[in-house]
């Protein structure tokens, strides 16, 4: 947990909650791990998303009732690639973001209305 709160600071990322498995004694795929962390935030899992470049994370989120935001980073994936088109288009996954014309992560911000700091860029 120390890395990942070091990584927000030293990168600046302004997260205002970081979570890790390490907190809730568990390991993903396990819904102490997804939905405890939508319990510490006091919501339900529709109004969390969880956002991944990995889709085993995300169909585990998704089960335990979370929405799903894939970003696709190359080399990140271990699905084959014909299991990928296949996910991608069964529609779990509620925004699918590919690697082609966006900026990863700030794409997904943008798409859910948030602007991205101007001194990140």
């Amino acid at each position: 947990m120390s890395l990942l709160d070091d990584l927000n600071a030293y990168a600046k990322l302004h997260f205002t909650h970081v979570f890790s498995a390490e907190v809730f004694g568990s390991y993903k795929p396990s819904p102490k791990v997804y939905l405890g962390a939508v319990e510490r935030l006091g919501l339900r899992p529709g109004d969390c998303a969880m956002v991944a470049a990995h889709l085993d994370d995300l169909k585990a989120a998704k089960s335990h009732g979370l929405q799903t935001v894939y970003v696709e980073r190359p080399g990140e994936e271990s699905w084959a690639p014909e299991d990928v088109k296949k996910a991608k288009g069964e529609g779990w996954v509620d925004l699918w973001v590919d690697h082609s014309g966006n900026r990863g992560f700030v794409t997904v911000a943008e798409k859910f209305g948030a602007g991205a700091p101007s001194e990140a860029f």
